[in-house]
């Protein structure tokens, strides 16, 4: 159920109100590729580095497969995330 939640409103709302809005203040307004990766990037940090640890597993899951695995997830999932909000957002103006 976490998975969900975090997936469906957890990190849209980070991107929207915390990352996003930092990425243009330090470099302005850019294409959303490079920052929706790096934004993918960064979840796979929070969460396979540091969640996972907090959890009782190992760090970064001993670097086995699954670690890379959910690297290619994490970043695809900031891609795809941030071209859905992208599209809405020119479909309701781009206010």
């Amino acid at each position: 159920m976490h998975f969900y939640l975090v997936g469906l409103i957890g990190y849209p709302v980070g991107w929207m109100y915390i990352f996003a809005p930092v990425w243009r203040m330090i470099f302005g307004d850019t294409n959303w590729l490079l920052p929706s990766v790096m934004y993918g990037f960064g979840l796979w940090l929070f969460a396979i580095g540091g969640i996972t640890f907090v959890a009782g597993l190992p760090f970064f899951l001993n670097f086995t497969g699954i670690t890379w695995v959910a690297l290619v997830g994490h970043v695809l999932y900031g891609v795809v995330m941030v071209a859905v909000l992208a599209i809405m957002d020119r479909k309701r103006g781009g206010q």
